[in-house]
């Protein structure tokens, strides 16, 4: 009977093939299903017409004659239903409807969403929210943004917004609870 044995060099390309196999499904199971990672390059910046705010932290704008929903980056505002939600709403309704912005571009959701800084007049609106105390940094999405955090530190020393209310729920926190 004859006994088989591998090519040594065969062996190699197969153990190879599986690794990169392996590797290729961890990073695909691994990412945050929040956000795409994209590069950012200076294409990534367009300008746009306010149509609608959803809440505090989406809006759809008109972009070249297309609608285009975006999702303020690394902060989080509370749920319509929740306290401070529709005040974080109407602030930046108050700002930007039917105003042109600008985006700075940073990813793309599971929904489609762009996810961006959003400027008006200069003016970072994703900043704006977190100083008067309307937003959360979303640190999960955003862990390198420390001037988010320090912004809402800010926000929390001095009393603003939602850090008025010592029992505070985070909108994450929030979402989850009325799935249950």
């Amino acid at each position: 009977m004859n006994e088989f044995k591998p090519n040594p060099r065969n062996l190699k390309r197969l153990v190879l093939a599986v690794i990169i196999l392996v590797s290729s499904v961890v990073a695909l199971f691994t990412s945050s299903p929040d956000q795409k990672q994209v590069s950012i390059t200076p294409e990534d910046r367009f300008s746009g017409q306010v149509l609608t705010v959803a809440d505090g932290d989406t809006m759809t704008l008109r972009v070249d004659g297309q609608k285009v929903k975006v999702r303020l980056q690394g902060i989080d505002c509370p749920e319509r239903q929740q306290a401070y939600g529709q005040e974080a709403g109407d602030f930046i309704r108050e700002q930007v409807q039917g105003e042109q912005v600008e985006v700075r571009k940073l990813g793309v959701d599971q929904y489609d969403r762009v996810l961006g800084e959003v400027f008006l007049n200069g003016e970072n609106l994703n900043k704006e929210l977190l100083r008067e105390g309307l937003a959360w940094w979303y640190e999960k999405h955003a862990r390198d943004r420390t001037d988010y955090r320090d912004l809402q530190d800010e926000a929390k020393r001095e009393g603003r917004g939602l850090w008025s209310d010592p029992d505070a729920i985070p909108p994450w926190e929030f979402r989850w609870r009325e799935r249950e």
